[in-house]
């Protein structure tokens, strides 16, 4: 598995409204299928800085690129070189 409990990742799943954005990576829930009718096989139970109380989203791990904090950094570090 990719991911980790509490960690920032790339959201790439099928749902237009999430896709490409920045979530956080919560519990992990298994197997489980979704309203679509989907199977998730490992999914992980994600949420969003604009989430809405009550709102739950889960995605499976394949579809989640973790962001390592190394990276988030180096990334500030080349938007701050390049906005100087």
């Amino acid at each position: 598995m990719r991911c980790k409990t509490g960690e920032l990742a790339y959201d790439l799943g099928s749902n237009p409204r999430h896709y490409g954005r920045i979530c956080t990576v919560g519990e992990y829930r298994g197997p489980c299928r979704v309203i679509d009718g989907r199977e998730l096989p490992n999914a992980w139970q994600i949420t969003f800085s604009d989430d809405k109380p009550g709102e739950e989203w889960v995605e499976d791990d394949s579809r989640l690129l973790p962001i390592r904090p190394g990276e988030l950094e180096e990334t500030e570090n080349k938007e701050a070189t390049w906005t100087a």
